[in-house]
């Protein structure tokens, strides 16, 4: 109660960790955002600390030393193995390389350590288990990109990655109102429509996935609708 408000510690102990996030968000924006020579200019090679080490291996990544970024990330996560930053760069340099066996069991840490809070990690575990080509492990991927979509209804990748588990998984009805989405995010109504009636064709009327694309011919102008 009063005695440890009283206390010169009291609410002191998280100022640093909260410190450090800060920073590390702040080294995550600029690696990934500026120049690989601003990143390393704002945090030269004599910054040991753990957000210069961190800005440096994204800046790194991929960029012609790949295998040194990981080799970096890796020794921040020996240093710092419950910090989710470390993990999702590390899953992202393996996905950018097409190594999904080494790439989703590290965004699944990420995720873990996140509290499953991010909607941006969840679609790349979705994603990069259909790139893996796992089919067994699809189910799990149609179901996070189910309910991800739902949140970000603009993810036209989102959708055409839905539209590819679907196809996988023989679900083809439900990976035409898929890929009928993504074409009408991308401005091609024309294609949306012809995605959308070839759908509910194949669907029960009424059903869910009918009632989506219904939905997407509803959003086009009718003359376009009437003419495909």
């Amino acid at each position: 109660g009063q005695n440890a408000q009283a206390s010169p510690h009291f609410n002191v102990k998280d100022k640093p960790e909260l410190q450090l996030r800060h920073d590390l968000v702040r080294a995550k924006l600029r690696g990934f955002t500026l120049p690989a020579q601003d990143v390393f200019r704002i945090y030269p090679a004599e910054d040991k600390s753990l957000p210069a080490r961190y800005a440096r291996a994204i800046a790194a990544n991929c960029s012609g030393s790949c295998s040194k970024a990981v080799a970096d990330i890796e020794a921040l996560i020996k240093e710092r193995p419950t910090s989710p930053y470390f993990w999702e760069l590390k899953g992202h340099v393996y996905s950018k390389e097409g190594r999904f066996a080494l790439a989703i069991p590290a965004i699944r840490q990420a995720l873990k350590l996140n509290g499953n809070r991010s909607h941006l990690l969840r679609m790349e575990l979705a994603k990069g288990i259909v790139e893996s080509g796992d089919v067994a492990q699809y189910d799990e991927a149609i179901r996070i990109l189910e309910v991800s979509i739902d949140t970000r209804p603009d993810d036209i990748g989102g959708y055409r990655t839905l539209a590819q588990a679907y196809a996988a998984k023989q679900r083809i009805a439900d990976a035409d109102v898929a890929m009928a989405q993504a074409h009408l995010i991308s401005g091609d109504p024309r294609q949306a429509i012809i995605f959308a009636k070839r759908a509910q064709r194949a669907l029960p009327s009424g059903s869910r996935a009918w009632l989506k694309a219904d939905d997407i011919l509803k959003t086009v102008p009718r003359e376009l609708r009437d003419r495909e």
